[in-house]
This record gives C-alpha cells, sequence and structure tokens, in this order.
C-alpha cells in the first residue's frame, strides 16, 4: 500500500466531514491526505495543531478539529508514527 492510500485509509478511518458515509468516492480526501503526506516527509513532529491546520485549510467551516479532538489527536499519532518511520 502507497503511502498516500495509507493515509487515505487513516483519514477514512474517521471521515470527519461524512462525505464517504453519503457516498462519496474513496478519494474524496486525497488533496488532504496530500497535504498531510508533507507532513510525514518532513521533520517536524506532527501534532494535533499540524493536522487541525491542514483541515482547516481545506474545509475551513469544518467543526472537526474542535468536536472531536480525539480523533485529530489519534490522527496525529498516526501520522507522526509514519513519519517516524520514514526516517523523519
Amino acid at each position: 500500500m502507497s503511502e498516500r492510500s495509507r493515509v487515505r485509509a487513516l483519514i477514512g478511518r474517521y471521515d470527519p466531514e461524512g462525505l464517504l458515509a453519503i457516498g462519496a468516492p474513496a478519494d474524496e480526501y486525497d488533496p488532504e491526505a496530500g497535504d498531510l503526506l508533507v507532513l510525514v516527509h518532513g521533520t517536524a513532529r506532527i501534532t494535533p495543531e499540524a493536522v487541525s491546520r491542514v483541515w482547516l485549510r481545506w474545509f475551513g467551516g469544518s467543526a472537526w478539529p474542535e468536536s472531536r479532538p480525539d480523533q485529530v489527536a489519534a490522527l496525529a499519532a498516526e501520522l507522526e508514527a509514519m513519519r517516524r518511520s520514514c526516517g523523519g
């Protein structure tokens, strides 16, 4: 599985905007996955705040970061684990 597919799967697990649940295509969150993948390839620790910044860049009115901080923190932790395994 490619890194992009792994990030897409992580986002899909939470479906933050509920788009997959209403029938959006599997690649619906690809732009966000691309930005999160940039973090995975970076050197800075991936924090919930970093994930929230990426998310709000794409979904400015999203309630997800504030309404589900547990999910944001879990996604950040999983992305950070990916970053470390990539040598970041």
